[in-house]
């Protein structure tokens, strides 16, 4: 069986292609994995249910400034954690205008 001249072109050719496209892929995994990520945080349902949370309890007036105060505070170092864990930036979901589904 005699394998013909074409045919050997041909498969060359497809190897070097693929060959090539495979070298260049290699090259731009590093840009695709340093590329930011993005999680998006909800924060307005996270401070409604703080709310009612505090109002469920109770409080009233002082307490209520001393809870808010704690609370605030707490929601930074607790989105701080977070960001730092998934290794990404924390948007509000009230900013993002997009179709596109994110984590």
């Amino acid at each position: 069986m005699k394998i013909s001249f074409l045919s050997v072109t041909i498969a060359v050719s497809i190897g070097l292609g693929l060959g090539y496209g495979a070298y260049q892929a290699k090259n731009r995994i590093p840009d695709f994995l340093d590329r930011p990520r993005f999680a998006v945080v909800n924060l307005n349902s996270v401070v409604k249910a703080n709310e009612v949370r505090v109002v469920s309890q109770g409080k009233h007036g002082e307490e209520i400034i001393g809870e808010a105060e704690h609370f605030a505070k707490r929601l930074k170092e607790e989105l701080a954690q977070i960001e730092n864990e998934c290794d990404c930036v924390l948007l509000v979901s009230s900013a993002v205008i997009s179709n596109a589904k994110l984590p």
